[in-house]
């Protein structure tokens, strides 16, 4: 796929190890690239979408930790169709890559116009990946000279390199910049490494972990961050640490997480809005300890049937907000065969969990139970908590099996 969204960094190297020939243009590189595209139109961005994959229960809450499958749909009114079906209004996943800043997910904005080109996967989706040559409407000129058949301006004419040199890709001077500072307590300022996290917010309202807003840094000396290369938007920024040993600032085994501007909790946070090119420096994040604990449970079936662990899992996310978590501590456990799991580190709170078939796993489980959910607040140490599935009725099997 053509990758010409990138920045110049010296001479001719370009981000993703391009080397152009000495004789090509502008317009040839477009024609020779698009030319592998089968899929090619513009339109604007009107809103997202949250689709789940088959025999996963619908999350219910707004924000917080995401053990669930499923894709992010972008639906873009069109406005002109170069390649492909000609339609008013398309829909292209993008998947939901949450916490990954090297995400291979293109990122959209609602109200913006993009060239879009995509590729369909073998279910018929339209699918944009960030290595495609999808772009703002703004930054594609010589693709969309070429595309709408209009003849090679002076620019067009320039090699790669001088192109880029005059109309370098505008992302650095676009980018925004969160600073601020970390501080105990007690009012002292952090001493020591701290992950600064930033989550864009857009509808639906989701933590964007989604590669373009999990931005991590490390503070200085006295507390101070910077968060760059962030695009306009709505951002709550918080900040945690988990210290294995015991210190001099820190209580063992103990999470320390805050917001901006001092919140404990992300329902308290106060969400910074970013335009282009801005710099916020004023940002303030208190870390606060909270004890974390243990989530132990067992899925049983409301018959009293054997249970069908082994393609079972058990999944779980916050219902009240709640965004950081120590990192690799919450996920999908291995379900026992009579039915255990367990859940570590997990901050005082309400959660919800669910147990789901994998969609990819064997069709009987799927289409002979149903997926259970239940809610259940962490206080403290939890070991009795019960999660009961029931077996599908006919209806919930023959929209199962209409599906496969």
């Amino acid at each position: 796929m053509f990758c010409l969204a990138l920045v110049l960094v010296s001479g001719t190297v370009f981000a993703d190890g391009y080397s152009p020939q000495s004789d090509e243009t502008m317009r040839s590189l477009v024609e020779s690239e698009l030319a592998k595209s089968t899929i090619l139109f513009e339109g604007k961005v009107e809103r997202f979408e949250v689709r789940h994959a088959p025999g996963t229960p619908t999350p219910k809450g707004s924000l917080g930790m995401k053990a669930w499958d499923g894709e992010f749909v972008v639906i873009i009114r069109a406005s002109r169709v170069y390649r492909g079906p000609a339609q008013d209004t398309v829909e292209v996943r993008t998947g939901m890559n949450l916490v990954e800043m090297e995400s291979s997910d293109f990122i959209f904005d609602t109200e913006k116009a993009y060239l879009v080109d995509a590729s369909q996967d073998p279910s018929g989706h339209f699918r944009v990946f960030s290595s495609s040559a999808t772009r703002l409407l703004e930054q594609a000129g010589p693709e969309l000279r070429f595309l709408r058949g209009e003849e090679p301006t002076s620019d067009d004419l320039l090699s790669p390199a001088e192109y880029y040199k005059k109309w370098p890709v505008p992302l650095p001077q676009w980018a925004g910049k969160i600073c601020g500072h970390v501080f105990r307590k007690d009012g002292k300022p952090v001493s020591r490494d701290v992950r600064i996290t930033a989550w864009r917010l857009r509808d639906p309202l989701l933590p964007e972990g989604f590669g373009d807003a999990d931005i991590n840094s490390y503070i200085e000396v006295d507390g101070a961050f910077c968060l760059d290369s962030l695009t306009s938007g709505s951002y709550v920024v918080g900040a945690e640490y988990r210290d294995e040993e015991a210190g001099e600032e820190y209580t063992k085994n103990t999470h320390y997480v805050g917001y901006h501007p001092g919140a404990f909790h992300a329902s308290k946070a106060v969400a910074i809005e970013l335009k282009d090119g801005q710099t916020i420096s004023n940002a303030k994040i208190v870390l606060y300890p909270e004890h974390l604990n243990s989530l132990r449970g067992k899925i049983v079936t409301s018959d009293g049937s054997a249970l069908p662990s082994k393609y079972l899992t058990v999944g779980i996310e916050s219902t009240d907000g709640e965004l950081l978590h120590p990192e690799g501590e919450v996920g999908a456990p291995k379900v026992s065969e009579d039915g255990f799991f367990e859940f570590k580190s997990l901050a005082p709170g309400t959660y919800s969990v669910f147990a789901f078939f994998d969609s990819n796993g064997p069709p009987k489980p799927a289409k002979i139970w149903k997926t259970a959910e239940a809610d259940v607040t962490i206080k403290g140490e939890t070991n009795d908590f019960v999660l009961t599935i029931a077996p599908a009725d006919r209806a919930d099997i023959s929209q199962s099996v209409a599906k496969q």
